[in-house]
């Protein structure tokens, strides 16, 4: 079994801001309800609490259950794999709360770009992961990390500040996990 492994440049670009009304409620209720019930508060099983995005060991599921559904299609799957770069200076010059709304905001951005079929978590930290479902050339993962990438370089407003992330990013191509079948 082999896998092709594949990094994709990083390159600045501009944008337009999204958010929308209803997010930003549904947000805001959210961090309510995790200031009232502690730091250490789980707010469902198997999702991030920032992001309600599925978690790495949700992704670990997906990922592990492909071997029992009767829909899989034959050919390669993809994993895109996303790490906001120097993420760690947002929260340190903004706080944590600013660092989590655009966390949030990031997850929503990558929600509009990521396909039905694909399944979109938050691994950890400023990970995120894409499983590409249809079967995947080298082409078209590159298509969808390159599109996921753009979409994380709009700028977005954070505090009141202009805030522009980039991401390095990790495609990787291979046989379904239920390939041996």
């Amino acid at each position: 079994m082999s896998v092709v492994l594949l990094f994709v440049a990083v390159v600045s670009a501009v944008g337009f801001v999204t958010a929308s009304l209803t997010v930003r409620r549904l947000r805001a209720q959210l961090a309510s309800l995790h200031k009232q019930s502690g730091p250490d508060a789980v707010m469902a099983p198997g999702f991030d609490a920032v992001t309600g995005l599925p978690d790495r060991r949700r992704l670990d599921d997906v990922l592990h259950g492909r071997r029992n559904r009767e829909t899989d299609q034959a050919g390669d799957m993809g994993i895109v794999v996303l790490d906001l770069a120097d993420f760690g200076a947002l929260n340190d010059s903004l706080g944590r709360d600013a660092g989590d709304h655009a966390l949030a905001s990031i997850a929503d951005r990558l929600r509009v770009h990521v396909r039905a079929q694909e399944t979109l978590a938050r691994l950890e930290g400023d990970r995120f992961a894409v499983v590409l479902e249809e079967p995947v050339t080298r082409a078209s993962a590159l298509r969808a990390a390159s599109r996921l990438m753009d979409a994380i370089r709009e700028p977005l407003e954070v505090d009141g500040v202009d805030v522009v992330l980039q991401a390095h990013g990790g495609v990787a191509i291979g046989p379904r996990l239920d390939a041996h079948k």
